[in-house]
């Protein structure tokens, strides 16, 4: 292959470069610690300074100094104008790729040589948080929120490598590929004899699941003609294969199962195999349980193992930082035991217990993050206090104030409206964090309704328990309408949704809510306000007056310091990009958007067509390389923090190309976790969704589209039917991801999809040599180039 000569000097230059960067680029160790935006540590050693109200503010800005973290500018072309297709310097190209050696180094040193480089490399092999909803755990005990803070604690920046099991993350670290395996990781004699352990995260044993309905064994040692399922390579399958052969007479057939096999597929398989036994960890059985009550667990003697994290031999200085940061960070509680103590006891106790919903408003699980306006108040006062937060989910049909009272929790917070009822609870109300007004929702064939009189002949749907039901009726009898009670189990977002579609009249719903919706379906018409805006508050018990006082203060300067209003905003305040209207030009190249060619260099290799990744790309920023969403979303692409250093690229995420590059590797990631579904075009719509909603709410609405009778391997017509019954509580309660906004999946997919026909249909208007694999996933029907308008 012909090089040209300012090439072939690049490459020699980058060449040479490598060992200059390797020292230019070895920083001194930090005085203080960073951290990106809403990702804070959780509790950590006596020694470091509580951050005031707002940490993720600060942290943000202690990132944005550090020369690592700047963003980086975006492609000129000769005029100084920005483009995502201006070609790119050898010689920058060439320092690229020096850098991007000299960061895959290789260091085996204990804690004084790794600070000298400045970065805590951290492997994981989970690359979601969160593999489940938590409905009565310690939020802040996570391994990557955990972990994260104890680089920061270090002073150290943490890098996130992801490997694709345990025994790969053992070999790198041994390689000296990284410093630290800060994931779940069982202890083993035989990894024991590979790297050293740090103390015990937690404790766990083994049990055996059947189905509902199978007989269980009589003698629990005998298992005569059971077929024995264990995920493979692990202390299970081990234990399954030794068994088996130690016991040839009784016929036992060991079956091992794919690392990456879900936990409900295997429950789903024994209900339809009688004679199956499931081996799972207590941590497993545990998470089952607060969300199906479909099999049964057999007692089995075992000894129990520990979960910790992992470190090369011979080191001694890092492994005695680690332990003693353990030692100050796992709060130790019980989720079952009830207390009733103020502030005093919950600080010797180490953790605060939250009552709340899962709900769009509180608390529930978005792209693998935790998220909910309460939520993020309630984990900011736990941070900032040290403590560990225990959230607990209470059904609606639960009185969240009656499990206050019964000390099931310290304190609710779930958008309470203050009221004269609830106050007579035995409740008090801390000083309200918010003041809603309520608003009058309807769609374009209701019209309007800028007056109550617009409501004559309709039908207003109002939730269950609505605090507005009272006032619904009062101006229907005055105005002539009926107003319809929804199910106990629909939520506030499936009624909007419902009006959305034309189900539904129309709506009462918070003002805040009525705003953000309006944004995102074209269809809401925001109508006359209903009463005045009313106080919503946190609460807990009489008894507890320093509890509250602490709330309190902590509201105040929430306020005082604007965390309160932004947290406010990343929830209830559209995005510009929701209003904005699809007007896009195209010319005679038949180019589609300033990054076309880095799209196109960016999929080599994949799957995906460049043009859907650009209809993606437009859906999410709007072609706008520095867009950034109340969530904390960077770029072209909208990949959040956390994922993009779970995939190797370092926030922040302004560059195009790291956008870019980071978005499609993402995209393949979620790919090639739908490997069962055959159809390509539907594998694509599933990996569309899962990259909006996060991966876990899809595989809950294909399992809930089987039990539907639907086609759980088809998107449209199917999975996504099931997708928008994910937001009524009947539902949601039985999926391991909980709530889902699923109206929004649903039209992020059906959105791209109609952007993609449209380029692929000025494609074939612009040039008679189309390519016709650019209609791989579009449709059956595709309008000609005279029927085609640009919506």
């Amino acid at each position: 292959m012909l090089i040209s000569s300012s090439q072939r000097f690049a490459r020699t230059l980058a060449t040479c470069l490598i060992a200059v960067l390797a020292f230019a680029c070895t920083p001194e160790r930090p005085s203080q610690s960073g951290s990106s935006a809403g990702e804070q540590p959780a509790a950590a050693p006596p020694a470091e300074t509580a951050a005031e109200v707002p940490p993720p503010e600060e942290a943000e800005n202690l990132a944005k100094q550090t020369p690592a973290e700047k963003p980086e500018s975006t492609p000129v072309d000769d005029d100084g104008n920005s483009s995502g297709t201006s070609q790119e310097d050898p010689l920058e190209e060439a320092v690229k790729e020096a850098r991007e050696e000299v960061a895959r180094y290789i260091e085996t040193g204990d804690l004084d040589a790794i600070a000298k480089r400045g970065t805590l490399r951290i492997l994981t092999f989970s690359l979601m948080e969160n593999t489940e909803l938590p409905r009565n755990d310690i939020v802040t005990r996570g391994h990557i929120q955990m972990a994260q803070s104890f680089a920061e604690w270090l002073t150290l920046t943490p890098e996130w490598i992801l490997v694709d099991s345990p025994e790969a993350a053992i070999e790198a670290l041994r390689e000296g590929k990284g410093d630290l395996i800060g994931d779940n990781l069982s202890e083993t004699k035989r990894r024991h004899a590979l790297v050293d352990f740090s103390k015990p995260l937690a404790a766990v044993n083994e049990f055996g699941l059947i189905g509902k309905d199978a007989k269980a064994p009589d003698d629990p040692d005998n298992l005569t003609g059971r077929k024995l399922l264990a995920r493979k390579d692990s202390l299970f399958s081990e234990w399954a294969e030794r068994y088996a052969k130690e016991n040839p007479e009784m016929h036992i057939d060991v079956e091992e199962i794919p690392n990456d096999a879900r936990m409900d597929d295997l429950v789903d398989r024994i209900n339809a195999e009688p004679d199956s036994i499931l081996i799972a960890d207590s941590n497993e059985v545990n998470a089952l349980k607060h969300y199906r009550d479909d099999f049964q667990v057999l007692d089995r003697e075992d000894e129990g193992r520990h979960i910790a994290w992992a470190l090369r031999k011979e080191s001694p200085q890092l492994i005695a930082k680690l332990n003693e940061f353990i030692t100050f960070s796992v709060a130790k509680a019980s989720t079952t035991t009830r207390f009733s103590d103020d502030w005093d006891k919950i600080k010797k106790r180490g953790v605060i217990r939250m009552l709340t919903r899962n709900s769009p408003e509180t608390y529930y699980i978005w792209r693998g993050r935790l998220m909910g306006f309460d939520f993020d108040l309630a984990r900011q006062f736990a941070l900032n206090n040290k403590l560990g937060l225990q959230v607990v989910a209470v059904p609606s049909d639960i009185d969240l104030l009656q499990m206050l009272k019964e000390g099931k929790g310290d304190f609710v917070a779930s958008s309470l409206t203050v009221t004269p009822e609830r106050e007579g609870q035995g409740a008090t109300f801390t000083a309200p964090y918010v003041k809603v007004g309520t608003n009058i929702l309807s769609n374009k064939q209701t019209g309007q309704i800028d007056g109550p009189e617009k409501l004559k002949g309709k039908v207003l749907t109002v939730r269950y328990h609505s605090p507005v039901v009272s006032q619904a009726r009062a101006l229907a009898e005055q105005h002539g309408f009926e107003v319809q009670i929804a199910p106990r189990d629909i939520s506030t977002d499936a009624i909007i949704s419902k009006v959305a579609s034309g189900e539904y009249d129309a709506t009462i719903v918070d003002t805040n809510l009525a705003e953000i919706s309006i944004s995102n379906f074209d269809t809401l018409l925001l109508g006359m306000k209903v009463g005045g805006e009313k106080p919503q508050a946190m609460a807990v018990r009489d008894e507890n007056p320093a509890l509250a006082e602490e709330l309190n203060t902590f509201i105040a300067k929430a306020e005082k310091s604007g965390f309160l209003d932004k947290t406010y905003d990343t929830y209830f305040k559209p995005e510009a990009k929701h209003a904005a209207t699809f007007k896009q030009s195209y010319d005679k190249s038949g180019a589609i958007s300033p990054f076309d060619d880095i799209v196109k260099k960016a999929v080599e290799g994949t799957d995906f067509d460049w043009r859907l990744i650009v209809a993606q790309m437009w859906q999410e920023s709007r072609f706008d390389p520095k867009a950034k969403s109340h969530a904390g979303a960077q770029g072209l692409m909208q990949v959040m923090p956390a994922t993009a250093k779970g995939m190797g690229y370092k926030p922040p995420l302004y560059d195009p190309k790291k956008s870019v590059k980071a978005g499609v590797e993402y995209m393949v990631w979620v790919e090639n976790r739908f490997k069962d579904v055959i159809e390509p075009e539907d594998k694509i719509w599933f990996t569309l969704a899962s990259y909006n909603a996060g991966i876990g709410h899809v595989f809950d609405a294909r399992r809930l589209a089987k039990q539907q009778g639907w086609n759980k391997d088809v998107w449209f017509g199917n999975v996504e039917k099931a997708m928008l019954l994910l937001e009524q509580e009947k539902y949601f309660r039985k999926a391991r991801y909980g709530y889902a906004r699923g109206s929004e999946p649903v039209h992020y997919v059906k959105t791209i999809r109609e952007h993609y026909v449209a380029y692929a249909a000025v494609a074939k208007a612009l040039s008679p040599f189309y390519d016709p694999e650019i209609y791989r996933y579009i449709p059956i029907y595709l309008p000609s180039p005279r029927e085609f308008a640009a919506p």
